[in-house]
């Protein structure tokens, strides 16, 4: 982690849902639309993942697990609760020709959950990296060594409720997303990047081994054919906070990538860009302030 936080123990992430595909068809539909690979997607286990358009774009990306206590084929998308429709439309183009129910669900809570209240609630060890816990409606997901766990729990039990440290504030689970290079996808950068500027073939949502799926072509071509791919740095600002999206530049004002996400922390901006190796310095458009790289 390159940045301590305070600790938070239980944040209110009532920002995400889950999009539910059913049906005999699912597992076509989604491993012919998914950049992750539907048979490494066990009772157990899950997979990071996204979907993309035919330009090689990011629309959305997601924790793709098999849905509980379904006998049919089934799967629970989880992501930004704003991306659900834009997923289910793009989806629903190739609907037809499966069969399958494609429905948002509205009885799951969100919570980001620290180790110690994993331990507290649920006993046991702590899960480790990439490890999936799923018992009587209360799913946890521990994922690109994030400090804070991902906690599923159907709405009808009340774990959590008698806490008072509940925080409705999302500046720890954002920040926790910065640390681990983790971009969240929402309606202001959906189709805006490709994969690799986001870290997606780093952090596995991208299996360079399954077959093709939408825009597959183009991500391997810049894969395998680029001779620089972007990466994900992190850098903080004593500045003023710019603007998403707003352009990177090297110090002889060539542009060299773009913000990905921002946030305040303490006296400083801790910021997140996609960037093309360069020797040279950085600064953002229009400032004059020297980047400091900080990972």
């Amino acid at each position: 982690m390159i940045v301590n936080m305070k600790e938070q123990r239980i944040i209110n992430l009532n920002h995400l849902n889950i999009l539910e595909i059913v049906g005999k068809g699912a597992s076509e539909l989604l491993q012919g639309q998914l950049t992750c690979d539907l048979e490494k997607v066990k009772n157990r286990s899950f997979e990071l993942g996204a979907i993309c358009n035919t330009k090689g774009r990011v629309i959305n990306s997601f924790i793709l697990c098999k849905a509980p206590s379904k006998e049919l084929d089934s799967y629970w998308l989880i992501c930004n609760k704003n991306m659900i429709n834009r997923t289910k439309e793009v989806l629903n183009k190739y609907s037809p020709f499966y069969e399958v129910q494609i429905e948002e669900l509205n009885h799951v809570n969100f919570y980001g959950v620290s180790s110690d209240a994993i331990k507290k609630e649920f006993g046991g060890g702590i899960l480790e990296n990439n490890e999936f816990y799923s018992s009587e409606g209360k799913h946890i997901f521990s994922y690109l060594q994030k400090s804070l766990c991902l906690v599923l729990v159907d709405e009808s039990i009340d774990i959590f409720e008698e806490e008072n440290t509940m925080d409705l504030d999302l500046s720890a689970w954002h920040l926790d997303n910065i640390n681990s290079k983790e971009v969240e996808i929402n309606l202001d950068n959906s189709e805006l990047f490709t994969p690799h500027e986001l870290n997606f073939d780093v952090n596995k949502r991208i299996d360079f081994e399954k077959g093709c799926y939408t825009g597959q072509e183009i991500i391997a071509r810049m894969h395998y054919r680029a001779k620089t791919l972007p990466r994900l740095r992190l850098v903080k600002s004593n500045s003023a906070l710019p603007n998403l999206n707003t352009k990177v530049l090297s110090k002889s004002q060539k542009p060299v990538g773009s913000i990905i996400s921002a946030l305040k922390f303490e006296q400083e901006f801790l910021i997140l860009i996609s960037i093309k190796a360069t020797e040279e310095d950085i600064l953002f458009e229009n400032s004059s302030e020297i980047l400091e790289f900080i990972d």
